[in-house]
Order: C-alpha cells, then structure tokens, then sequence
C-alpha cells in the first residue's frame, strides 16, 4: 500500500483531502483499479498532488461543466 491523497466529502461538492494509504492495482481506460475499501463518495485525488496539503478543500472536476473547469484552469 502508498498514501496518497483522498477526497472525502465536505459537503455541497466539496471534498477535503486528507492522506490515507490505500492499494492501487492496475489502470485501464485512465482508471484505476482500487484495492482499499474507501467510503462512500470517497474518491483518489489524482490532479494537483504536488502542491496539495492535508485538510485543503478540492473539488471533483468530472462533475463541473466544462465552461466552470475552463474558468478554473484559466486562473491558475
């Protein structure tokens, strides 16, 4: 197993990330295969590691519309 960063819910869409170690498997189809149960609506934070800190709020951009994650990605 590694740490890596999840995202559990804060609620209105909000996820706070926190580092857990969990178990990956494989990746298919930009997918990976999760071996550690996490809970519900938990997910893997995959984007922005490298400047992510403990209890920092993230958001879930498959659920954004395109012209929000735009936005974002311009302001950053």
């Amino acid at each position: 197993s590694q740490s890596r960063y999840v995202a559990k819910p804060a609620g209105d869409n909000t996820f706070k990330a926190t580092l857990q170690a969990v178990t990956l498997g494989g990746i298919q189809a930009n997918r990976y295969e999760l071996k550690t149960p996490l809970p519900a609506h938990t997910k893997i934070v995959t984007q922005g590691i490298q400047k992510l800190q403990e209890g920092a709020m993230v958001m879930d951009l498959a659920t954004m519309s395109s012209a929000d994650a735009s936005a974002l990605a311009a302001h950053h």
